[in-house]
């Protein structure tokens, strides 16, 4: 990813995710309408790669519907996006300092993320499996990490592919 991008992701403080849409979510919409769209071309997704097609069926069949957050404020949103970004910086720091994806401090970061994921979807084993292929390999999700460090995502998807095998 280009560093102008990864720093503006960095400074507006903005994680994008597939939540707003299949293919092309609003809020890369807004990202591409805010930066230079031939540099973002590669999260621009006409068609679901193979690769992570089958992933991404599972986590949207999984999905919790929106009955439960229809009336959540502002304020919860952005808590839930802040307490994200905390758990994306702090596994960062922890690959950054040489801990493996399967060491204790990692796994317990991971831990967290999975039950905060709960907050989206119906969470077991083969879901956060499908999550961490989507981490890994889908465009939508990589780039929601990348602003933290570039190995994150393949990182973290190891770390939860761990974590799974303990569920």
């Amino acid at each position: 990813m280009p560093r102008k991008i990864a720093e503006n992701l960095k400074t507006n403080n903005k994680r994008y995710s597939m939540a707003e849409g299949k293919n092309n979510p609003k809020g890369f919409q807004e990202f591409i309408a805010a930066n230079d769209t031939d540099k973002v071309s590669r999260i621009s997704v006409a068609e679901p790669d193979a690769q992570y097609a089958a992933a991404e069926k599972i986590l949207l069949e999984n999905a919790i519907g929106g009955e439960n957050k229809k009336n959540w404020t502002k304020h919860d949103w952005e808590e839930i996006q802040r307490r994200a970004s905390s758990l994306f910086n702090d596994i960062a720091i922890a690959m950054q300092v040489g801990n493996p994806p399967d060491s204790d401090p990692v796994q317990q970061l991971v831990q967290k993320h999975y039950l905060l994921s709960k907050t989206f979807y119906t969470m077991n084993a083969s879901v956060y499996e499908a999550m961490a292929e989507l981490f890994q390999h889908h465009p939508g999700f990589s780039v929601q990490l990348e602003p933290f460090h570039a190995g994150l995502p393949v990182f973290l998807a190891e770390a939860m592919r761990i974590h799974s095998g303990k569920i």
